[in-house]
């Protein structure tokens, strides 16, 4: 896997997947969006898995579908989604640089938190 989520991250994840009036085919996307200091910021969002290219990353961890685009894919691998400390929804970790992250919901529109990232 390139990309590992916790237990309980998954299931906050598909909790939400469930709630989605569209939600058959729908795969959590995974994108690199830029650099804040030392740290990766990405955007996770609910979308098609059917929308991904050739070249993206198609996974599935415990029935949920993780899509990362290929130019994000080295950017993130090694990474584990989690639930923050604090109680924010979810962050992601990694060894080498951190990542901070907001989630959304394609379909809501809904926003989740952004997290504190990782060291």
């Amino acid at each position: 896997m390139t990309v590992r989520i916790t237990d309980k991250a998954s299931a906050v994840l598909l909790g939400l997947l469930a709630e989605e009036a569209n939600g058959d085919g729908l795969g959590l996307w995974l994108e690199v969006t830029g650099v804040a200091g030392d740290r990766y910021t990405y955007d996770l969002h609910f979308a098609q898995v059917a929308e991904a290219g050739p070249d993206d990353l198609v996974e599935e961890d415990g029935g949920l579908a993780i899509v990362v685009p290929d130019e994000s894919v080295a950017k993130v691998a090694g990474a584990t989604l989690e639930l923050g400390p604090g109680g924010e929804l979810i962050r992601a970790t990694r060894a080498t640089r951190a990542i901070s992250s907001k989630l959304s919901s394609s379909s809501l529109g809904r926003k989740v938190r952004p997290s504190s990232g990782m060291q």
